[in-house]
C-alpha cells in the first residue's frame, strides 16, 4: 500500500464519470492527476504504461471484467490502492471484489465516502469495518462513520 502522504499521490483513475467528476475536487486540491476511464479495457491498457496509485473501479455493467481488472492490479501494481464502488450494493459483487483482493469495497457510489476512505487509507488509519466483513486485506466503509481512527488494510 501507499507509502507517501496526500501530496504526493500520483495518477488517479477513476471508471465511472459521475464518481470521476465527484473525485475532481478532491484531486484539484491534492494536485492529484485525475483520468477518467470508462473501461476495464482502456484502464488496464492506461495502468500499464502509466504509474496509478489510486484505481476507483466501478463495478457495473461488465461485472467480470471489473472483477479482473481489480484482480490483475492487485497483482501488478502491489502498491496502488484499488477501491471497488457499488451502485447499487449487491452482496455477489462484494464477494467476487474482496475475493478479487480489493482494499476498500464501498456499497454506494457517494463522494463523502469515497473521499473519506482514499485518505483513510492513504494515511494508513485504522478503518473500522461492519463486523464479519473484513479480511487482512480489505474493509467495508458504513456510509455513515467518520474516517477517524480506521484503516483498510488491518493486519497489514
Amino acid at each position: 500500500m501507499m507509502k507517501y502522504g496526500l501530496g504526493q499521490v500520483g495518477v488517479v483513475v477513476v471508471m465511472d464519470k459521475a464518481v470521476a467528476s465527484g473525485l475532481r475536487r478532491m484531486a484539484l486540491r491534492y494536485g492529484w492527476p485525475l483520468i477518467h476511464l470508462p473501461t476495464a479495457t482502456q484502464a488496464a491498457k492506461t495502468i500499464g504504461r502509466n504509474r496509478v496509485d489510486i484505481a476507483v473501479v466501478h463495478m457495473a455493467v461488465e461485472l467480470q471484467q471489473a472483477v479482473e481488472l481489480v484482480r490483475w492490479l492487485r497483482m501488478t501494481r502491489e502498491d496502488a490502492l484499488v477501491i471497488a464502488v457499488a451502485s447499487p450494493h449487491d452482496a455477489d459483487v462484494e464477494r467476487r471484489v474482496r475475493q478479487a483482493g480489493a482494499h476498500c469495497y464501498l456499497p454506494q457510489d457517494d463522494e463523502v465516502s469515497l473521499e473519506r476512505a482514499i485518505i483513510a487509507m492513504i494515511r494508513q488509519e485504522p478503518l473500522r469495518s461492519e463486523p464479519n466483513q473484513t479480511t487482512a486485506t480489505h474493509s467495508r466503509l458504513k456510509q455513515d462513520e467518520p474516517t477517524r481512527g480506521r484503516t483498510a488494510r488491518q493486519g497489514a
